[in-house]
């Protein structure tokens, strides 16, 4: 779905799918060979890393001495590895495309911030003390009153529009790495990679997230950071909210939608075409609605028909 998101709102996309290994062995992947206009690319990490300049020679030391469990990191390095030499528009799979991306770019460089929760990178270094700050119980608090509205009032409380003004507290802007839209040899995406030698490999987001808002803070004269309702509208932690909050609307400055995140990745398993049943009137339950209804200008007709049965 993330795939013909974009092929039907982008209509001159051409989409690669970069697989390292071993592809999946479902239905859904296998369908995807039969889209005009999509490729599966089987990646080899060291062939890729001999075409970088030898400045960026360090790169493929630092993606071999991860952990072979870190694979978000891995996927972070290699995301940049392949914006440097070839350019586009990247996008994790947990998004859907609502408009072109690309017309949006005004600079070689552009990603986009999201709130989070002022704690997080704390916590995720390992920080015991994060939890007793009370920025932390704000979040706490505001979290769990969204969700109790988002899940048993389908969002008629209002609470996360009454409660907007307590971000400021808890919360703070950030930039993700989750869509990225470059040229290829962009100044930016040379910073990262060249910032890579000073990632922490057994610190979680130090290659993705963290990095990039650090070298943004530095220097943000060759990168653009779009406002968060343009990539990220809904804070990672509240992902629930796309799925269960039926009053949420998004603004017209939307493109790309980040539906997932790393806190809620169980959402992922009922990210299906029947998901149009169980939350028809819910953000994704919209788009999956869309999307069902023009998937069979995408598909040969037998397909069409297997997925419609799915």
């Amino acid at each position: 779905m993330a795939v013909e998101s974009v092929l039907l709102n982008v209509p001159n996309a051409n989409v690669v799918i970069y697989v390292v290994g071993r592809p999946p062995q479902t239905r859904h992947f296998q369908e995807l060979s039969q889209l005009q206009r999509v490729a599966v690319c089987h990646l080899n990490p060291s062939d890729l890393f001999k075409l970088l300049p030898k400045n960026l020679g360090h790169v493929a030391n630092v993606y071999r001495d991860l952990p072979s469990s870190s694979v978000a990191a891995q996927s972070n390095i290699l995301r940049y590895c392949i914006l440097f030499l070839y350019g586009g528009v990247y996008l994790d799979f947990d998004t859907f495309t609502l408009r072109p991306i690309h017309e949006m770019k005004k600079s070689d460089t552009v990603v986009g911030e999201e709130l989070v929760w002022r704690g997080d990178e704390a916590r995720v270094a390992g920080s015991k003390y994060v939890y007793l700050h009370f920025t932390t119980w704000a979040w706490a608090l505001s979290w769990v009153g969204r969700r109790i509205d988002a899940r048993y009032f389908q969002g008629k409380l209002q609470l996360a529009k009454r409660w907007k003004s307590t971000e400021g507290f808890w919360g703070k802007y950030q930039a993700n790495n989750a869509v990225i839209v470059a040229n290829a040899g962009t100044a930016f995406i040379e910073r990262v990679l060249i910032g890579l030698r000073d990632s922490k490999n057994n610190v979680r987001y130090s290659t993705g997230p963290t990095l990039i808002s650090k070298l943004i803070s530095e220097d943000d004269s060759d990168v653009e950071v779009r406002r968060s309702t343009h990539f990220y509208s809904i804070p990672p932690g509240e992902s629930f909210r796309f799925f269960e909050d039926h009053s949420l609307q998004l603004s017209n400055e939307v493109a790309v939608i980040h539906y997932v995140g790393s806190n809620h990745a169980e959402l992922l398993q009922v990210v299906t075409p029947s998901l149009v049943a169980l939350h028809p009137h819910s953000v994704i339950g919209r788009i999956a609605r869309d999307i069902e209804a023009r998937r069979k200008t995408l598909y040969p007709t037998s397909s069409t028909s297997r997925l419609a049965n799915s």
